[in-house]
């Protein structure tokens, strides 16, 4: 017989581990195995995500890189360059200038100028990088909402929506950086944030602050995105919320609603805590009140129908499409109903937001773009177009068809601002003098001259409209006769004003004033295009346009 070989002490020690790991485990229920965790969203982010966003980016500076070699594009970021100016200068916004939006838009102002010290610099960056990030925020959305799409033509969708954004917000006004451009932004992800699985860690009330956040962040950027607080809510109330519980629905309300006020709250007790409250109150709340009260004009809505909409025809096609399969569409389940429903609730509260002003001017239809966008490829992810057999190259091709009206409207607007820069010359010219103590007053020319050429505004309202048209003097709550009259006192050394006789609304009134005193005091000492520079000094017999009548006409104003 062979000799059995002994077990050393070790051996006996490993098998009685072993024994005794196995008994244990009798009484024990095999472990289940871990769910696979969603990845979140700030994850994905940092992956393919961010190398999308980059590309995005880059599509979107070269697009709107002719923007960059012009100091102004309109009135209105004028006014927000000379606010954030202010703002960094140590006053609050409304008590050096007036205006009556929310103060969000001075802050990115002030943020972007903070970084990059050049102000029109820091303007152009800001409205780039805002609108690569809607683009990208609806490239991310594309996906949740066609959830039920074949995925190779969602990732194609999602490549069309990003390019009709980027097309679109070039026209209508888009080029300029209006209030629309960074509203819109903070609404885009906060429908987003609501939609996103693994959000906020999947934890509700977390989910409803970010939500609440961003929705107020759009408010006090622009008011009007108070209209799509229902687009919003349903996001978040719906998508992430399955079963219905009214416990997680709790959740959500009160961490959107202490999102949401954070902002206003703060800037509340800003101004308290300054002794302005009453001024905020006034400028920002009445002010606006005021605006909405005015009367609809038949010419304004004619150019909004037969001017403004048909530059993105296709897209305001698709959504006239979307609202006549609203019957059919909302006895579908799961996904694709919410979809449907989210994009008519978020399009009929930007529509409100257009119209509650009853101005109806180019940039206020931005406000529609991201929901029409939407609408666009969720027509195109209709099973009848019968889009998810075709080819690469033949999608491509259909979708660069369809967008040829928005590119071309868009190409339009680039070639409109290709014309000589009339602020930046004056500037060049009058710098010299305004540093040697010479004072400036831009009557209806643009208001960035005054921080071009480091002049000190002679008024709180250097919004031209406010003091030439009808409508803005009564949401000032001013005379502006009275405070042109005020101003023509001091004897501004330079009046720059602008070659074109009155428009409708216009405050003739003032107009004859200015025009009087032109031709009395001022000799032109420089003439453009789109402006003349007059100087104080002997009148001379071509200065100023024939006096005007009298009187203040009523209509409406930018």
């Amino acid at each position: 017989m062979e000799r059995q070989e002994k077990t050393s002490f070790f051996e006996k020690k490993e098998a009685k581990k072993l024994l005794v790991r196995f008994a244990r485990g009798l009484g024990r229920q095999r472990p289940k195995p871990r769910a696979k965790r969603t990845k979140s969203f700030l994850v994905l982010f940092f992956k393919k995500e961010l190398l999308a966003f980059l590309l995005i980016l880059c599509i979107v500076f070269l697009l709107r890189l002719p923007t960059f070699f012009r100091t102004v594009l309109d009135w209105d970021e004028s006014l927000y360059i000379l606010m954030a100016g202010q703002w960094l200068a140590g006053h609050l916004p409304y008590t050096t200038i007036w205006d009556n939006k929310p103060i969000g838009i001075y802050a990115i102002f002030a943020l972007f100028e903070a970084v990059f010290r050049a102000p029109v610099l820091a303007m152009r960056v800001a409205t780039v990088l805002a609108v690569s990030l809607t683009a990208f925020g609806l490239w991310r959305l594309v996906p949740l909402g066609l959830a039920n799409t074949p995925l190779i033509l969602r990732g194609r969708l999602a490549v069309v929506v990003v390019a009709a954004y980027s097309l679109g917000s070039l026209s209508n006004d888009g080029l300029s950086a209006n209030t629309e451009i960074f509203m819109e932004c903070f609404s885009v992800y906060a429908v987003l944030a609501a939609m996103a699985p693994g959000f906020g860690g999947g934890a509700a009330v977390r989910r409803g602050f970010a939500v609440g956040l961003l929705f107020g962040m759009a408010c006090m950027t622009k008011y009007v995105a108070v209209f799509e607080a229902p687009a919003i809510g349903f996001a978040l109330l719906f998508y992430q919320n399955e079963k219905f519980l009214w416990c997680r629905i709790g959740k959500n309300l009160l961490g959107a609603a202490m999102g949401a006020m954070l902002i206003p709250a703060v800037t509340v007790s800003a101004y308290a805590a300054a002794g302005h409250l009453g001024l905020w109150w006034q400028c920002s709340i009445v002010a606006n009140i005021v605006r909405v009260s005015a009367s609809v004009s038949p010419a304004q809505l004619h150019q909004a129908a037969f001017v403004i909409l048909p530059r993105w025809l296709p897209l305001v096609l698709a959504s006239i499409i979307l609202l006549v399969a609203a019957p059919g569409a909302l006895k579908a389940t799961g996904g694709q109903k919410k979809f449907h429903v989210l994009l008519m609730l978020w399009l009929a509260g930007g529509a409100l937001g257009v119209a509650s002003a009853k101005s109806f001017y180019d940039h206020y239809f931005l406000q529609i773009l991201p929901p029409l966008c939407l609408a666009f490829v969720w027509v195109l992810a209709r099973p009848a177009c019968g889009l998810a057999d075709q080819s690469r190259a033949a999608f491509l091709s259909l979708a660069a068809v369809l967008l040829v009206i928005p590119a071309v409207a868009g190409y339009s607007a680039l070639a409109a601002i290709s014309v000589a820069d009339t602020p930046s010359r004056i500037a060049t010219t009058l710098r010299p003098a305004i540093a040697a103590g010479a004072t400036l007053y831009v009557f209806d020319s643009q208001p960035i001259l005054y921080a071009l050429t480091g002049a000190k505004p002679p008024t709180r309202y250097v919004f031209p409209s406010v003091l030439t048209k009808c409508p803005l003097e009564k949401v000032a709550g001013i005379d502006a006769t009275r405070e042109v009259a005020a101003i023509l006192n001091q004897d501004p050394y330079f009046i720059v004003r602008n070659p074109y006789p009155p428009g409708a609304g216009a405050d003739l009134s003032v107009y004859g004033e200015v025009t009087k005193t032109l031709a009395s005091n001022y000799k032109l000492v420089e003439r453009y295009p789109d402006a003349a520079v007059y100087e104080r000094g002997p009148s001379a017999s071509d200065n100023a346009v024939q006096p005007v009548a009298d009187y203040c006409e009523e209509g409406q104003s930018k």
